[in-house]
């Protein structure tokens, strides 16, 4: 263990080992699907740390993982052997009231990003699961709740404190480097650690939303109305769909075996009595649970939280549609009927609005003219049960190809899925030029755990 004693006497953060009390902990990310073994782990407590620590890592010849919040889920924050740079103490904040201009760390989780801005009435649009990292989640791009209205989180990005591939640190904003802000905004962690974001609030306090609930076996009517209310939709409305929704998240006089629910996922971020007036169709049809209210944009977004827990195993297959249409919704319910557990979930996501205002070229993020994101995950418990949850998700990613649009979120790209599915979701013109970036700022590809691109120098000819 002593072959680390420099890494200490270097770092104000604390160095974590095999051995110590502390590093299975440590080692620890929420998927728990993942179960890798590094051989030190840098607590770092600043900027300075990470700087260091990635000069110690190249030193060494180390593998370098970065976590902020460990939600990543093919567990690409964490190494075997190699060493993992835990943003996790870095939970700086800092909010201008007068400009609504926030800054904050990149070990900040969502719920305390929402927390500070909260206090000031103000809100940076995010993902919609709390115990998310800030830092994977902007650089991926970053939809939720709030895309439709503000944007993805990644658009609402002013600058950035980097640290680079060699340990350089570096301020970063559209002036003094507006081909990084391009690829940050989009790229992943391929181009440098980011220790802090600065980002662009929004004035909300207060939202309309919560659950409809039907009976599965009305789906097709539902959705039929579900479509002529979230097509063409104020940009204030965003809803999931949940062809069939989680045990724990229905009362408890509808659970029990072969009952099955499709649930609609309400949420309006503008005047509650004109969210009430747009979803007024879809409650007409008088779902078996309503939960639709006015509550604070923290209730909103803590309500995946009983799901979203450090306790399961997961595995995602995802990507975007222009439409749902009937045989999608019947496919869903079909595929949903076999599934091995009753914590799988087929979903989609509402996407369009303001996500779209932006030009496809304009930042790295891809596939702004999709209308949905969809997901499939398969949540499992029993190590043993992994394939067969495993290969259900894969069918039915196959089975709905002809549907989708050929791109995917980066942040949802599975672990198997290979460097070709990471070209194909950018485009190649742009994956080219995201490679360009990453032979400037990384032309050894020392931060390729990540959905990677390679640098440019090392981009097989096409």
């Amino acid at each position: 263990m002593s072959e680390h004693n420099e890494l200490r006497s270097i770092l104000a953060g604390e160095v974590i080992l095999p051995g110590d009390d502390s590093y299975e902990q440590a080692r620890r990310v929420w998927n728990l699907d993942i179960d890798r073994r590094p051989a030190v782990i840098a607590m770092c407590e600043n900027t300075a740390d990470v700087s260091a620590a990635v000069k110690y890592a190249n030193r060494r010849g180390l593998e370098m993982a970065v976590r902020s919040g460990g939600h990543n889920m093919p567990g690409l924050s964490v190494c075997d052997d190699g060493i993992v740079i835990d943003l996790s103490r870095l939970r700086g904040a800092d909010f201008d009231r007068e400009t609504g201009i926030f800054k904050a760390e990149a070990g900040l989780l969502l719920r305390d990003l929402d927390r500070e801005t909260q206090e000031a009435g103000r809100v940076v649009p995010a993902g919609q699961v709390t115990n998310t990292g800030i830092a994977g989640l902007t650089l991926g791009g970053g939809f939720g709740y709030l895309s439709r209205k503000h944007g993805l989180t990644c658009d609402n990005l002013i600058a950035v404190e980097l640290v680079t591939a060699d340990g350089e640190i570096r301020h970063v904003d559209d002036e003094a480097d507006p081909e990084l802000m391009w690829g940050l905004r989009g790229g992943g962690g391929n181009f440098g650690i980011v220790t802090e974001f600065t980002y662009r609030s929004h004035p909300l306090t207060s939202v309309y939303s919560g659950w409809l609930v039907y009976p599965q076996d009305q789906a097709d009517t539902v959705m039929q109305t579900y479509r002529a209310v979230a097509n063409g939709a104020p940009r204030e409305l965003c809803t999931i769909v949940q062809y069939r929704l989680p045990a724990l998240k229905l009362p408890a006089e509808l659970q029990g075996d072969g009952k099955d629910y499709l649930g609609i996922f309400i949420a309006w971020s503008g005047d509650s009595e004109e969210g009430a007036r747009v979803v007024r169709p879809l409650q007409e049809l008088r779902p078996l649970v309503d939960t639709v209210q006015t509550k604070t944009y923290r209730e909103l977004q803590a309500e995946g939280d009983d799901f979203t827990t450090y306790s399961f195993r997961w595995y995602m297959r995802a990507g975007y549609l222009d439409d749902i249409p009937e045989e999608l919704v019947t496919l869903a319910t079909k595929h949903l009927a076999i599934a091995p557990s009753t914590f799988c979930l087929i979903s989609t996501f509402s996407l369009g609005g303001a996500i779209a205002d932006v030009g496809e070229e304009d930042t790295a993020y891809s596939s702004r003219d999709a209308q949905y994101a969809f997901e499939v995950i398969a949540v499992w418990a029993d190590p043993a049960e992994r394939e067969t949850h495993v290969r259900w998700a894969r069918e039915w990613a196959a089975l709905i190809d002809r549907f989708t649009l050929g791109g995917v979120y980066v942040n949802m790209v599975a672990a198997d899925e290979g460097a070709e599915r990471v070209r194909s979701l950018y485009g190649s013109g742009k994956y080219e030029r995201m490679a360009a970036l990453k032979a400037r700022m990384d032309p050894g590809n020392l931060l390729h755990l990540n959905q990677n691109v390679k640098p440019a120098a090392q981009v097989a000819p096409r």
